[in-house]
């Protein structure tokens, strides 16, 4: 086991986990069922098909906006000296990106999504961020004795988004254990804020969602810390939504 992610990857409302792994192992994908029991679907969501890489870092991110949830994983191995034996292996490994198809599955983007992808390197941390305000994702990969990677989210933005920023009052300013539900078009999408995510990462405290075609959202709710609620409906898309937490 080397870096973890957490989120609901299925769309039924439960924090699923992706485990990255060391070489010679596959990663691994536990579904959550409930009741604190966990499946292994790495192979039938198709992420078990490389074994030479050193995973670090993965996210949970929403890509292209459609409402589920894509894997970014970041590779390297640990040792320089492989690069001089014949094992297959190498010390800087490309990342890895797959999307989300809604259906279980994962459909591997890494040789299409462009060189910043491919690039190979001694990747460790990772974090994901809207750094250019248009909604959609960007990538920052933390490389080993090299300079950190910025990676621009450049694909035309094809669904509407929504970012939550709570500010916390009884609750620790930073609303840091906040837990977003947002509610449209007949299903409930979840986040959380946090402090870290992945490898020694941490990504924007900010809770974003991919929308797809929703026009119109039903209702956000936030489930603070403290213990209070907060319900806002009629929320419109495409916004950065600051909410305070109420006072009682």
């Amino acid at each position: 086991t080397m870096g973890v992610d957490v989120g609901d990857y299925d769309g039924d409302g439960r924090a699923d986990i992706f485990v990255t792994s060391f070489s010679d192992d596959t990663p691994t994908l536990y579904r959550n069922l409930g009741g604190w029991q966990f499946e292994d679907l790495t192979f039938q969501a198709r992420l078990g098909r490389f074994r030479q890489y050193v995973g670090w870092a993965a996210l949970f991110v929403d890509l292209d906006l459609d409402g589920w949830k894509d894997l970014f994983i970041v590779n390297g191995h640990i040792y320089p000296q492989v690069d001089r034996y014949p094992m297959g292996l190498e010390y800087r490994q490309s990342r890895q990106l797959y999307r989300n198809l809604g259906n279980g599955a994962f459909d591997d983007l890494t040789a299409a999504a462009g060189p910043a992808i491919r690039r190979k390197a001694a990747g460790r941390g990772a974090a994901a961020e809207d750094f250019d305000g248009d909604g959609q994702l960007e990538l920052v990969v933390a490389n080993s004795n090299d300079t950190p990677s910025y990676l621009r989210n450049q694909r035309p933005r094809a669904g509407n988004w929504l970012i939550v920023e709570p500010h916390g009052i009884a609750s620790n300013r930073s609303a840091i254990g906040a837990r977003v539900e947002v509610r449209a078009g007949g299903r409930v999408q979840k986040g959380e804020v946090r402090s870290s995510r992945g490898y020694y990462s941490s990504s924007g405290l900010r809770v974003h969602f991919g929308l797809g075609g929703t026009q119109k959202l039903d209702e956000v709710r936030i489930f603070w810390p403290s213990g209070r609620e907060s319900t806002l409906r009629g929320v419109s898309v495409n916004r950065v939504l600051a909410v305070r937490e109420p006072e009682q």
